[in-house]
């Protein structure tokens, strides 16, 4: 499973967009407990394409806390 689902892109350039990254985990040994939301679509097309002045990477962050069960 996708710990973060499948967000409509992780990388954003001027002339691609898509979601390239991903977490996976398996359920029967990890329980998703914290999901850290990606940044608003406005902030990310401000500067045209990844990286930028307030995203400094090509790629957004996924974010997440899986604890062991």
């Amino acid at each position: 499973r996708s710990a973060c689902g499948f967000p409509d892109y992780t990388n954003f350039t001027s002339n691609f967009f898509g979601c390239l990254d991903y977490i996976f985990h398996d359920e029967n040994h990890l329980k998703l407990t914290n999901i850290v939301p990606m940044p608003p679509h406005k902030d990310v097309i401000e500067g045209t394409a990844l990286p930028s002045a307030t995203i400094p990477s090509d790629h957004l962050a996924l974010i997440c806390t899986l604890e062991w069960f």
